[in-house]
């Protein structure tokens, strides 16, 4: 089996758990990225990671719930000098799981997100409130499948 097939299959895989449940399905690759909370001003470089890694937060000012499914992950494009326009402002993440006191979340693969800086942000829906968390930046450097061959 190709390279590129096994890569389909994942996508196809993926996107099923993704429809069904908030979980990381089994073709997610950990980055080896830990993206963390900051003091506010504190400026951060984005970290390069390709379109379906898995990405691990921690949010300093905040714990996450036992379950997955009050937590949104935002990212919001923060283009940088010489990036295009994407055609779009943000994607939800659609696969996570708490892995410990971190949130293990997989970046979404929209339509021309390679060479593109995304600014990641936490959201933890309470009762009475929503706590929100800075988790810094990332950069889609290749596409997985350009990586691949």
């Amino acid at each position: 089996m190709t390279i590129r097939a096994v890569a389909g299959a994942c996508a196809v895989l993926l996107a099923t758990t993704a429809a069904g449940s908030a979980n990381i399905g089994p073709c997610a690759q950990f980055a080896g990225v830990m993206l963390s909370s900051s003091g506010a001003g504190e400026h951060r470089l984005a970290r390069d990671v390709h379109d379906g890694d898995a990405v691990d937060i921690i949010c300093k000012s905040m714990s996450f719930p036992d379950e997955a499914g009050n937590i949104r992950v935002v990212f919001s494009l923060a283009p940088q000098e010489g990036e295009r326009d994407a055609g779009y402002s943000g994607v939800l993440a659609t696969e996570q799981e708490i892995n410990g006191k971190f949130l293990r979340v997989v970046t979404p693969s929209p339509p021309d997100a390679t060479n593109h800086t995304f600014r990641v942000r936490v959201y933890v829906l309470e009762a009475d409130r929503t706590a929100v968390c800075d988790a810094g930046h990332i950069r889609v450097a290749t596409d997985r499948m350009d990586a691949a061959s």
